[in-house]
């Protein structure tokens, strides 16, 4: 088990798992209004920053049809293990 989870059910552990999380909250709160207060709006994470990049960046011709190939097998192989486990929860069905 995880710490967290482990101080959360110990004597006492609940008040203090509370406490914890509303100070996270408040300090976080207080992290974007200082940061609004400055004038900094547009922070980005580092995966939104990734998401833009991957989106926006230099693209050739050769790797967008390498991507689309990878997604299409992708989509594929989900789509096949999908059937599969419903087909083994609901029993063989004849097509």
């Amino acid at each position: 088990m995880n710490k967290t989870l482990i101080r959360f059910f110990t004597k006492g552990g609940i008040f203090m798992f509370a406490a914890n999380c509303i100070m996270g909250f408040v300090t976080d709160g207080a992290k974007t209004f200082r940061d609004a207060a400055k004038g900094r709006y547009n922070q980005e994470s580092e995966a939104i920053q990734e998401l833009r990049e991957e989106m926006f960046g230099e693209s050739s011709t050769t790797s967008d049809a390498q991507n689309l190939r990878r997604d299409r097998m992708m989509v594929g192989r989900d789509v096949r293990a999908s059937y599969n486990k419903i087909v083994a929860e609901n029993g063989q069905t004849t097509a």
